[in-house]
């Protein structure tokens, strides 16, 4: 399951020391719902793909830490908003 991150974290790393990128970049983690019943446990679920992501960055990646600014939330399937954990 990390396979898919570290791929990514990978392409970005060289783009960014290649110098295509000179900022830093967001980590997006988003779980849909579509049911207002099921809208807890998908911000339980982003929150721990989230922090998955994380430490196999930390963990493979040391130097791409710094890199990511986590951005975790929901998409609600009727209307397709994101809204952000913890707001």
């Amino acid at each position: 399951m990390t396979k898919p991150i570290l791929t990514a974290a990978q392409i970005i790393r060289e783009n960014w020391q290649e110098g295509r990128i000179e900022q830093g970049g967001v980590l997006l983690v988003s779980t849909p719902y579509r049911f207002a019943e099921d809208r807890k446990g998908a911000m339980v679920q982003s929150k721990g793909l989230a922090a998955l992501a994380l430490s196999t960055i930390t963990e493979q990646m040391p130097d791409m830490v710094d890199f990511f600014t986590p951005l975790v939330g929901v998409v609600d399937m009727e209307t397709r908003q994101f809204e952000q954990n913890g707001h």
